[in-house]
């Protein structure tokens, strides 16, 4: 084993300790760069790069990333699941909830931001999540505040 193996092993093994230790700081970006640049494309690298970006807020970095490893491997689950977390919430509220309208046979209207009504605190009927619409999103069809979920008035039978 020449010294760019025994590197690339000590570098992988620095990474598996950092995830396992739930550091996704600036170390464990520095290690799985690393590994990246010394032995080239890696899923499990790319996976855990892409995480780091996720949790320093750097959501467009991380979904590069996640999609790079699903070219790779197009049934990776964690590039997968972190694509979905990559997305903002409002955003994936609103694709939800544009879903679930369609599912359910309804025209889409849209969405309006939040607090363009009287304020309003309640529950999620479909999750029970508490909603308030000062800061979430509201249904233009049926005017109820949207939930993470996707659900509003819409989509109760």
């Amino acid at each position: 084993m020449d010294s760019l193996d025994s590197r690339l092993d000590e570098l992988e093994q620095q990474a598996r300790a950092l995830a396992a230790g739930g550091n996704w700081g600036d170390r464990a970006l520095e290690v799985n760069t690393a590994i990246l640049s010394i032995g080239g494309l890696s899923v499990p690298a790319l996976n855990r790069l892409a995480r780091c970006h996720l949790e320093a807020g750097r959501r467009d970095l991380a979904l590069r990333a996640y999609k790079m490893v699903l070219k790779i491997d197009s049934k990776n689950k964690i590039a997968a699941s972190g694509i979905e977390r990559s997305v903002d919430p409002v955003e994936r509220a609103v694709q939800r909830h544009k879903a679930l309208i369609q599912k359910s046979g309804r025209p889409y209207l849209g969405v309006r931001p939040a607090g363009t009504t009287h304020h309003r605190v309640t529950h999620c009927w479909r999750c029970h999540h508490l909603l308030d619409n000062a800061v979430d999103i509201e249904c233009v069809g049926c005017g109820w505040i949207i939930c993470l979920c996707g659900a509003c008035g819409c989509t109760r039978s």
